[in-house]
């Protein structure tokens, strides 16, 4: 696996990364959305994204890190059924939520890194600096420097389309490509 996207074949993990990347468009691009509405967007992202990636394990799981997959598809799946139980939810409690899953997802990323030899340097070093970014992110989020709620969420917004770029470059082959 060389760490491109096959050309025959798009497989499922791809299109977390294509949801993640539209995701922080929306929220990027209209900030004047209400925290509920974002929080909204932001559950139904990572119920698919689960999903997406727990049918990547399923479709993958001789692959001898597979367990990654569905162990971030766990986490979205969970997050996402929070955070989608609770529609009316506060800002505050949102982004607790947002910033825990990126921190997750910065430590998984970290994994993937760390695993992932065979791919090429530069795809390597993107998926650990956006591994960092993650953590990085989710530790801002909790901590809130900014206090200002719609910085926050835009910076979040920044995130995800960062996440999304990497995803794609994390697309697994099938074996021996």
């Amino acid at each position: 696996m060389d760490g491109t996207i096959p050309n025959k074949k798009f497989y499922l993990s791809g299109w977390k990364g294509i949801l993640a990347v539209v995701l922080g468009l929306i929220i990027i691009f209209w900030p004047e959305m209400t925290i509920e509405t974002t929080g909204t967007a932001f559950g139904i992202f990572l119920l698919a994204g689960g999903l997406l990636m727990t049918a990547t394990y399923i479709r993958h799981r001789r692959h001898q890190h597979s367990w990654l997959w569905l162990a971030e598809g766990m986490i979205d799946f969970a997050a996402g059924i929070y955070i989608l139980a609770v529609p009316g939810i506060s800002a505050r409690f949102f982004l607790g939520v947002a910033g825990i899953w990126a921190i997750l997802m910065g430590c998984i990323l970290f994994l993937y890194f760390y695993n992932s030899r065979m791919i090429r340097a530069l795809i390597r070093y993107l998926i650990l600096s956006v591994s960092v970014l993650s953590f990085i992110t989710g530790v801002l989020v909790l901590w809130n420097p900014f206090q200002n709620t719609n910085m926050l969420v835009i910076f979040f917004g920044i995130y995800a389309m960062l996440y999304g770029i990497t995803t794609l470059f994390k697309v697994p082959g099938p074996p021996g490509v």
